[in-house]
């Protein structure tokens, strides 16, 4: 079985921990998707394949559709969007693995007096004020320096990501539109608690991940 997420932003791993009981695996974008969302004329043919592989498939018929028309958003419209894609498959069975190895992570390099740079990772959605969507993989690589501690965790991390493509660049419709840089992008978004942002970390305290990756423990969400 196989949730596929046809919205924006959904493919952040707050959201299919949560879900981690409700299938096999996620297809999903961690930034915004196409205007005309899946191209089902090619994704239904996908739902036929090996259901060993189906997720997979269904990720790559989605991605290599628009992948195929990508031109940097020329001529761009709903009719024909040349604005990019950014499209991963999470398995269910290695969000637990995931979760322990984070822990693992940020007990080891975080605390309450700990500053996090976010200009220094991918995120997904640089052209709004405030951005909540920010690349997994490179927030624990900074974390890290992307040492020891980080190959391991990257192992785990490849186990859950099973497949990830995108555009060189996607288009985001925040501040008027524009084409953002893919660059550094690893297929899974994570929020990552701001002072200023009270109410937005109270709402992500709310989600099982709070305490299975251990922010519980850092003291930042306060």
């Amino acid at each position: 079985d196989f949730i596929l997420f046809d919205a924006c932003f959904m493919q952040s791993v707050e959201v299919i921990y949560e879900l981690r009981d409700c299938s096999d695996s996620f297809i999903g974008s961690s930034t915004e998707i196409p205007g005309p969302g899946a191209p089902y004329q090619n994704t239904v043919k996908a739902l036929f394949a090996d259901k060993s592989t189906v997720a997979v498939d269904v990720a790559r018929s989605y991605y290599e559709y628009y992948a195929s028309n990508y031109d940097e958003r020329k001529d761009n419209s709903n009719n024909n969007w040349t604005g990019g894609v950014s499209i991963s498959v999470v398995r269910s069975e290695g969000l637990e693995p995931l979760a322990e190895a984070t822990n693992s992570i940020f007990t080891r390099y975080l605390n309450s007096q700990t500053t996090i740079d976010v200009s220094e990772i991918m995120c997904y959605d640089p052209l709004r004020s405030p951005s909540y969507y920010y690349d997994m993989d490179g927030f624990i690589g900074l974390l890290t320096e992307s040492n020891a501690d980080y190959t391991t965790w990257q192992k785990v991390y490849q186990n859950a990501v099973s497949y990830f493509k995108t555009t060189e660049k996607n288009y985001s419709a925040y501040s008027g539109g524009g084409m953002i840089s893919m660059e550094g992008a690893e297929g899974l978004s994570i929020y990552i608690p701001k002072k200023n942002l009270t109410s937005t970390n109270t709402f992500y305290r709310s989600y099982a991940w709070y305490t299975a990756a251990g922010w519980d423990k850092t003291g930042l969400f306060q």
